[in-house]
């Protein structure tokens, strides 16, 4: 029931077609100047994007909306409702309830943290210090930047600032309750829920490291947002780190080879992750085994990727290449199992 939201960054150094938006400078990504950007939308503990949305400029932009990132966000809950039961619909029923997701501060902000409540989806984000909820005395808020002073450190293990927000249920709309916290860091941070937390105090966690005679272990100052937080907000992250492993790379002036080239590492990324929780034997007792290492994996799949010949026609969409398109109809393969028949069955 948790997912996480986050922009995932390829790189290319060509144009984009003149006012489309689709390569641009993109700050702050290692390895990335200038290139695109695509908004993904994944289980939190499990490499399985559930929706994304590739960011321009030509969107549209909802009434009342401005900033992106919110619309963002708003869009990637759009495209997760038709997955929970009892929605209408004829997606594939992923969710027994409304999910609960997790995003940085990018996407924050009034709009979309009422948007989600009303809507019955849980959301916990990192806020931004210019869209710290409205209607209350700035000075209540935990904005300012501190230093790294042993002062600040001491005040992360008293209790974080709280505020609660109840809103009833009206119309279509559903009851839900907003709560902000400071995140308890040497820096100007707070954290906002909404269907997430009831409360929030002070707790520690416990850390180990090292085995047997040298394993050590202490504590770790930790509210509830903050706990949830770092439980939950980076697997984006990982999935980036997993495709540029997949060393795929060639140059093109051709800027769409560039975010096909990210999509396909991402697919065998996904595939990797597939085959560990296959190996897991939870699914099936039979398929348990000492799973390989990614290395290993991407080879082996490199190799029967290019042994393969779509005029098999073993899987779906094999017959729309265009290898088959040009087979002359008494020279192609009729499979035992037709994909098609097979999918409506």
């Amino acid at each position: 029931m948790d997912l996480t939201g986050d922009e995932t960054s390829w790189a290319t150094a060509s144009p984009g077609e003149a006012g489309a938006g689709v390569t641009y400078r993109v700050p702050n990504k290692p390895g990335v100047s200038k290139g695109g950007q695509t908004v993904i939308i994944s289980d939190s503990h499990r490499v399985r994007p559930r929706a994304y949305m590739h960011r321009h400029k030509l969107h549209d932009r909802p009434v009342g909306w401005g900033a992106m990132g919110p619309i963002e966000c708003r869009q990637m809950l759009e495209a997760i409702k038709p997955m929970v039961d009892g929605e209408p619909g004829l997606t594939k029923k992923l969710y027994s309830q409304m999910p609960h997701s997790t995003w940085d501060n990018h996407f924050s902000g009034d709009k979309i943290m009422d948007y989600a409540g009303e809507h019955g989806f849980g959301l916990t984000m990192t806020c931004r210090r210019d869209q710290l909820p409205k209607d209350v005395p700035s000075t209540y808020w935990h904005k300012e930047r501190t230093d790294s002073s042993q002062t600040c450190k001491v005040a992360r293990f008293f209790n974080p600032v709280v505020a609660v927000k109840d809103v009833i249920s009206h119309e279509e709309k559903k009851a839900y309750r907003r709560v902000h916290v400071s995140f308890q860091l040497t820096s100007s941070c707070n954290i906002s829920t909404v269907n997430a937390l009831p409360g929030c105090k002070v707790d520690v966690a416990k850390r180990e490291r090292g085995v047997r005679e040298n394993k050590r272990t202490w504590g770790i100052e930790m509210n509830a947002g903050r706990a949830l937080y770092l439980g939950t907000y980076s697997r984006i992250d990982s999935i980036d780190h997993l495709i540029k492993n997949c060393r795929l790379k060639y140059r093109s002036w051709k800027y769409w080879h560039s975010p096909m080239l990210h999509a396909m590492g991402l697919a065998i990324v996904i595939a990797y992750d597939m085959y560990l929780e296959l190996s897991e034997g939870k699914l099936a007792s039979e398929w348990k085994t000492l799973p390989c290492d990614f290395w290993t994996f991407r080879d082996k799949m490199s190799k029967q990727m290019l042994q393969y010949d779509p005029l098999n026609r073993q899987y779906w969409g094999d017959a729309e290449m265009r290898v088959c398109t040009v087979q002359r109809v008494r020279d192609r393969v009729t499979p035992e199992i037709q994909p098609d028949e097979e999918k409506t069955t």
